[in-house]
């Protein structure tokens, strides 16, 4: 394995990123693959950079196999550029690191898969995963785009006027979010929308509405149980399912192939 000295040396040489003049960076990068950590930074201290650094860190100096690591980013232009990062400096400091190599290191150095290291948005990492460890009987589902799902809530057999004969759920509305501003029906369904979503982000059960909501609750549980009926599931759902998934022990397969995760 390359020495942590010989890394640094070559990502300020050939790089152009010098860590011993931001201490703060060196001991991201340079700690223990074994040391969890939560960093706060804000835009444009370097976020990516260090990132990258750290994960290339971890294959050339600690002896992780690419395919060992997970990285993941809130969108596709981050992750993208993460990617791009990860497969353009490495080839850098590959060439570099590969002048002084012995047989040894010069033998895993060329082998050295930078793809391989699973990247993406927690979103298509969740449909990635979920995706490939499915029983073979269950149905892959299909990922349904917030536009859709809107039009989805609002026709198809479940229109809220359906529901609202007599302006039940715009007093619901209008009681739950202390306002009077669904006094009229058009108004509910994109509220119900996004009331469902802030739901789903917070891990919030839609039964803490039964009792004193049952309108809402009834449409939005009726919501669900169409999606379900149609093995269709939303980007929120995917990541729920996800989060199901890596607390089971049907993860375990999954879990322990992977030695280092950046979020």
């Amino acid at each position: 394995m390359v020495d942590l000295e010989s890394f640094l040396d070559a990502t300020r040489t050939d790089l152009g990123r010098d860590l011993s003049r931001n201490p703060e960076q060196y001991d991201i990068v340079s700690a223990p693959i074994d040391q969890s950590m939560k960093v706060v930074a804000g835009p444009g201290s370097g976020k990516t950079t260090v990132l990258v650094l750290r994960i290339l860190k971890a294959i050339y100096v600690d002896g992780v196999e690419p395919s060992e690591i997970m990285a993941t980013t809130f969108t596709r232009r981050a992750a993208s550029e993460m990617r791009s990062r990860i497969l353009s400096w490495g080839e850098k400091l590959r060439h570099t690191l590969l002048e002084n190599a012995d047989d040894a290191d010069r033998e895993r150095l060329l082998r050295v898969n930078f793809g391989a290291v699973v990247m993406g948005t927690i979103d298509s990492l969740s449909q990635s995963v979920m995706t490939e460890y499915r029983l073979p009987s269950d149905r892959p589902p299909a990922i349904i785009e917030p536009y859709v799902q809107r039009m989805f809530m609002s026709s198809a057999g479940y229109s809220v006027v359906g529901f609202d004969d007599e302006g039940v759920v715009s007093a619901e509305l209008n009681q739950l979010f202390n306002t009077k501003a669904y006094a009229r029906t058009k108004n509910c369904t994109s509220t119900l929308f996004n009331l469902r979503n802030r739901m789903k982000e917070n891990m919030i059960p839609l039964d803490v509405l039964e009792d004193k909501f049952p309108k809402i609750h009834k449409i939005l549980d009726r919501y669900e149980s169409k999606l379900e009926e149609r093995c269709i599931v939303d980007y929120l759902t995917m990541e729920e399912n996800f989060l199901r998934f890596i607390r089971s022990e049907k993860s375990e397969d999954f879990t322990k192939g992977i030695k280092l995760l950046m979020v």
